[in-house]
């Protein structure tokens, strides 16, 4: 018997990944939450790394989602294994969108760094 994971299933694995990229991101990357990662920091090592590694941290989060959502993505009957291989599954996706916003982020930030240098440019003439 063939098992096809449901719409729903991949659709809900497809909206987890993306907010599982954009919470890592905007937890080990923005200013915003630069203090918290400098407390945890010096109270623990592991913590401190967690949450300064944005790939590190969104396998933390996508084991908490896919435990808390109950996605099943393989036909098995085991827990452990439906667990891990919607876990490596999300957690695939997440990495590709977050190499996709890093991409964007890096192009923003050479067209900008190019308008200043022609604006300075502009002033000097």
């Amino acid at each position: 018997m063939l098992f096809v994971p449901t719409l729903e299933s991949l659709w809900l694995s497809c909206i987890l990944a993306i907010a599982t990229s954009i919470i890592s991101i905007t937890v080990t990357q923005t200013e915003v939450t630069r203090p918290l990662r400098e407390f945890l920091n010096k109270k623990s090592k592991f913590f401190g790394y967690l949450f300064s590694c944005f790939y590190c941290l969104s396998h933390w989060i996508v084991f908490i989602l896919v435990y808390l959502y109950h996605i099943q993505l393989v036909p098995s009957e085991n827990f452990f294994i439906n667990f891990a291989v919607t876990s490596f599954f999300i957690i695939g996706l997440s990495t590709l969108f977050s190499g996709f916003v890093f991409k964007v982020k890096i192009l923003a930030m050479n067209r900008h760094k190019a308008e200043i240098d022609m604006l300075e440019k502009m002033k000097t003439n």
